[in-house]
């Protein structure tokens, strides 16, 4: 893995958010790492099985690292087995640090149980890219 500064935010905290999930680390084109790619089953909810607060429990509710999903949660594509959106990563390490916001892509599949997180730089990967990607995920 290739950190490029000190002060800089490598993408790899979704890796230490549990165990049991499964995370591949994501390079360019240069063999830097950009971001991290993550799956897990999850416990639906049976009052509402689709609950983006229910699928993501685990990644949403983090003090120093989280998947914003109630400040953005915007669905680009969208099956009968659930959605795919894009969402802001924040890391902040420390009440006075300056939060790191990165891309995030969140998919789930109700059927299957599991759902996929993605965490791209925002330094590195466009808007345009991100969107690109989230639209191509398929379980």
């Amino acid at each position: 893995k290739t950190k490029k500064s000190d002060t800089e935010h490598e993408p790899l905290m979704l890796a230490g958010l549990n165990p049991l999930y499964t995370v591949y680390d994501i390079y360019d084109s240069d063999h830097t790492l950009i971001g991290a790619i993550g799956y897990s089953n999850y416990e639906p909810y049976e009052g509402d099985k689709d609950s983006v607060q229910v699928v993501y429990s685990a990644l949403r509710l983090g003090s120093v690292y989280r998947f914003d999903t109630d400040s953005r949660y915007d669905v680009v594509k969208t099956n009968k087995y659930g959605t795919t959106a894009l969402t802001t990563v924040v890391y902040q390490d420390g009440a006075n640090a300056e939060p790191v916001n990165n891309w995030g892509i969140l998919s789930y599949n109700n059927e299957k149980e599991c759902f996929v997180a993605v965490e791209l730089e925002s330094n590195s990967v466009s808007e345009s890219q991100v969107l690109e990607i989230a639209k191509s995920i398929e379980f």
